[in-house]
């Protein structure tokens, strides 16, 4: 929460867009749900092909920890973008919690 530098200024020229990726465990169901959010169309893009593709996880279970399979997981992501498209995710940030 005390980091800004993840911020967008949408008055200027965007070359960089994050994304929230979010995956919290329902203690009822034991099932979970997973939710992305990005700040622009290009990091909510930039998350759908992080969770596409089994190979970005790797970032993300080095910074984990032990146990993060049975946790709830949130995971900052940025892009940069390349004219109107987003390029490959890059895991800035990782939390875990019970």
């Amino acid at each position: 929460p005390g980091q800004r530098n993840w911020a967008v200024d949408t008055r200027s020229s965007v070359t960089r867009d994050y994304a929230v990726i979010s995956r919290v465990w329902n203690q009822r169901t034991g099932k979970e749900m997973v939710s992305i959010a990005g700040l622009l169309p290009f990091g909510t893009g930039a998350a759908g092909e992080f969770l596409s593709e089994p190979r970005y996880m790797d970032a993300v279970v080095a910074a984990a920890g032990k146990s993060w399979q049975n946790r709830n997981l949130q995971v900052v992501i940025a892009t940069w973008l390349t004219g109107a498209s987003s390029g490959p995710p890059e895991v800035l940030a990782v939390y875990s919690w019970q």
